[in-house]
């Protein structure tokens, strides 16, 4: 079976023989107690690759947005959390437990600067000690935009208060300079790179499991923002730190990105736009992102009847989608071979009857131009 539904975008695997050796899987200690030797270098690697002063590590976004959004509906004046309608549901369950501690949560459309704007300026104009709090996704996966984190960052600043972004699928994927010839930008530091400059404070949480390929995760900021959430945080008590094994392979993935990452964006970008050509050319209309997840919206009825057809042929894709609008969603990553992109193409026309078609349009063609 040819793999299209895993999000390993830069195509690093891991295994065993690549890592370093390790003595013990786990101490058995929680970090706040004691952290592992290698957890402290690999966080600085990283707050450099992103371009923050300084990281903690975690195991998963989730402790992280538990913590995080835990310790800041507490801290100081009630908080006003705005949020940005490509926020992962991760993170929004985060802000479920600051809504319980008190904070007040307002909706806004994807990347609609205006309407955070607006939002703001309602908070302004209530009695003092609300601190806003504007909080996206670094990139939306289902259109390939970064949020627009200057004007976000701006706002936030403007108003006193916070920008907090989860860049888990921007990390590893994008980074700085972006071009037309190389959309992804240099290094994979993630969404703040590729968006340079930002101004105020900002936290970054995001998971490595998407675009580095390790499960576990890492927030980032100001130095003395990260010293505080190392202090308050209750899941560095209560919960299993990274074990040695996830550290090695952090490492091994911050190495590989170093030495090769610009290669396996490169190769990732052609994957899309070989996808991408081969579409048009079987007259199937592509998905506008370069994003490695591409969905192409399909008919109710059709959704799962085309990826039973798919699997048939030996190629594995996901049906995703909401609202009575599904989707087959293909995931791209560096590994995926010109062959095998041909093949899912190929397979897919057949499922949709594209050659059926266009074999009788060209008997029809023909058929007219011999009777004129």
């Amino acid at each position: 079976m040819i793999d299209f539904t895993s999000s390993c975008y830069l195509g690093l695997r891991h295994d065993t023989a690549t890592l370093r050796p390790w003595a013990r899987l786990t101490t058995g200690r929680p970090a706040a107690l004691q952290e592992d030797s290698a957890a402290g270098p690999l966080a600085a690697d990283l707050a450099s690759l992103m371009g923050f002063e300084s990281a903690v590590i975690a195991p998963s976004t989730l402790h992280l947005a538990w913590d995080l959004f835990g310790i800041l509906a507490r801290d100081g004046p009630r908080r006003a959390i705005i949020v940005d309608g490509t926020t992962y549901p991760i993170t929004r369950w985060g802000v479920d437990r600051a809504a319980a501690l008190g904070a007040t949560v307002h909706e806004t459309p994807p990347h609609d600067v205006e309407a955070v704007h607006d939002v703001l300026e309602r908070l302004a104009r209530r009695p003092a000690g609300v601190q806003p709090l504007i909080l996206t996704d670094g990139l939306d996966p289902s259109t390939g935009r970064v949020a627009p984190l200057a004007e976000y960052a701006a706002l936030a600043a403007s108003h006193g208060g916070l920008l907090v972004l989860d860049d888990t699928q921007a990390l590893g994927v994008v980074g700085a300079r972006p071009t037309t010839a190389q959309p992804y930008g240099t290094g994979g530091g993630g969404a703040c790179r590729w968006a340079a400059a930002l101004p105020g404070p900002i936290i970054c949480l995001a998971s490595l499991a998407k675009g580095l390929g390790v499960p576990m995760a890492i927030l980032a900021g100001a130095a003395r923002t990260v010293a505080a959430f190392r202090r308050r945080s209750e899941t560095r008590i209560h919960c299993s730190p990274p074990s040695a094994a996830t550290l090695a392979a952090g490492e091994h993935a911050v190495a590989c990105n170093r030495s090769d990452g610009d290669a396996r964006r490169a190769a990732l970008l052609h994957a899309v736009r070989r996808l991408h050509a081969r579409l048009v050319a079987l007259e199937i209309e592509p998905p506008a992102s370069l994003f490695p997840i591409q969905s192409l919206p399909m008919p109710a009825d059709r959704a799962l009847a085309v990826q039973q057809s798919l699997a048939a042929d030996g190629i594995t894709v996901a049906v995703t989608g909401r609202m009575g609008r599904p989707a087959l969603t293909v995931i791209l990553t560096a590994r995926h071979r010109d062959d095998e992109i041909d093949r899912l193409a190929d397979a897919l026309a057949r499922a949709l009857g594209r050659g059926r078609r266009r074999a009788r349009a060209t008997a029809a063609r023909t058929a007219h131009a011999r009777a004129s």
